[in-house]
């Protein structure tokens, strides 16, 4: 064990902490601080997901941001753009039954919130209002058919660009006529045929939304100190953490390196350079971490 290890705060996560954190209808959560849409922001949250579901919900939620985006097509690099974070969508949920996990992961948060109502501090309304939400994305999931997104892959241009999509310049014209037609084609019609392929992935979606949006409501943010620019803290045995949030103003020039498990995370602070090797910070660093349990 390092000296610096020794002196690593150890904190026990409160659940009971977090029943005092929703209490009203709002519960809202610390995000990017920013004067207003034209600005930079003044902080920066670095997010660490603790379980794989966790982890693809927020590779999800990156891609629907970017299709999101480009979905005007309005040029050819915002289609190619849009079109390549569908692929990666439907790349992601072939890695196992998401449907299934997301399901009864929304079981397991209904059952923990319905424990809650006997709490007098919780707001019932909003309570009942996000159990409802819960149940309501159930219900969108469960009248899916098979795969989520499966009708896409029976798309054959789809699949074409698709089988590309990892070879370095396997867009070229001579690989994927199809794709190079697609691209020189009337934006309009872009734009209809991208709509329509997004919203093969609706139902996911709106599920990856409301399941960040609960995990991040849940969140406990504290002031703690990095010694010598290393902080570990550890959970309680019935504390059921999901996401490590750690915030920083931007004019720091400080980044984290944040590794979380059931039991415990630890964040080392460094110095990035752009030109050459990061440094590891040496100074005692004061941030918020907030642990996302529920």
């Amino acid at each position: 064990m390092t000296e610096v290890a020794n002196r690593a705060v150890q904190q026990q996560f409160d659940f009971e902490s977090l029943l005092s954190s929703i209490k009203n209808p709002s519960l809202s959560k610390l995000k990017s601080v920013e004067a207003n849409s034209s600005t930079v922001p003044q902080t920066l949250v670095y997010e660490q997901p603790v379980n794989e579901l966790v982890r693809t919900c927020l590779r999800l939620e990156y891609l629907f941001k970017q299709i999101d985006s480009h979905l005007d097509a309005s040029n050819v690099d915002s289609a190619q753009t849009c079109l390549l974070a569908i692929i990666q969508v439907m790349q992601l949920l072939d890695r196992g039954d998401i449907k299934a996990k997301l399901i009864q992961e929304f079981k397991r948060q209904a059952g923990v919130l319905k424990q809650m109502a006997v709490n007098p501090q919780i707001n019932e309304k909003a309570l009942n209002s996000t159990i409802d939400e819960i149940n309501h994305a159930v219900n969108l999931l469960y009248a899916v058919p098979g795969k989520l997104g499966q009708e896409l892959r029976a798309n054959d241009f789809i699949n074409a660009v698709r089988t590309h999509a990892n070879i370095p310049a396997g867009f070229c014209s001579f690989d994927v006529p199809h794709y190079h037609y697609w691209l020189q084609a009337c934006p309009r019609t872009r734009r209809v045929q991208l709509a329509q392929w997004a919203s093969c992935y609706a139902e996911v979606k709106k599920a990856t939304s409301l399941m960040l949006k609960i995990v991040r409501d849940c969140g406990v943010t504290k002031l703690v100190k990095a010694h010598s620019g290393f902080y570990q803290q550890s959970f309680s045995g019935n504390a059921h953490v999901q996401l490590i949030q750690v915030c920083l103003p931007l004019k720091q020039s400080t980044l984290p390196e944040i590794s979380a498990g059931r039991q415990r995370c630890t964040v080392r602070f460094i110095e990035p350079n752009f030109e050459g090797k990061n440094k590891t910070l040496k100074q005692d660093l004061t941030f918020q971490l907030t642990c996302c349990a529920l």
